[in-house]
């Protein structure tokens, strides 16, 4: 009887731990709100918990884009998104490529305040990322839907 107690008392002990290495590794996840431009990029961050703030602008090239995922990262505990546009998917593979999870949503799904009529690029980041990290905001793709070559 003693022997299963002890087992029993191990186990527990194991799965608690491991709940909370878990729970640890969410408080670090970072949702980026990007308004993407063909020459810029406007970066917002909303940490798991807490604040939401503005980065900035930064250029649209493949350098600063892996500039700003290695300062923010590491890249498994990022989660990005942004409006589809006339872009296309560029952005969407230079992330996934560097090991970023990655959404494109559709601008007509993203939610928007009665009354709300100022629109500037750091406002439009800064809402995209809240929204990511809320859940609100809808994929207008599937990542295998991308994966796959156009049959048609």
């Amino acid at each position: 009887m003693r022997d299963a107690w002890v087992t029993l008392s191990v186990g527990v002990t194991t799965t608690q731990s491991h709940k909370r290495k878990r729970t640890g590794q969410m408080k670090k996840v970072r949702f980026w709100g990007l308004d993407v431009h063909a020459e810029t990029i406007a970066v917002a961050v909303a940490e798991a918990e807490g604040e939401v703030r503005s980065l900035g602008i930064v250029p649209n090239r493949e350098e600063s884009v892996r500039k700003l995922v290695k300062k923010l990262g590491p890249a498994e505990q990022l989660r990005a998104c942004y409006e589809a546009g006339p872009t296309g998917y560029v952005l969407y593979w230079q992330l996934t490529a560097l090991g970023v999870k990655c959404d494109v949503v559709a601008p007509t799904l993203v939610p928007v305040k009665a009354g709300e009529r100022v629109k500037t690029d750091r406002r439009d980041a800064t809402k995209l990322a809240r929204s990511h990290r809320a859940g609100d905001l809808t994929s207008c793709m599937t990542t295998s839907a991308l994966s796959t070559p156009f049959l048609g």
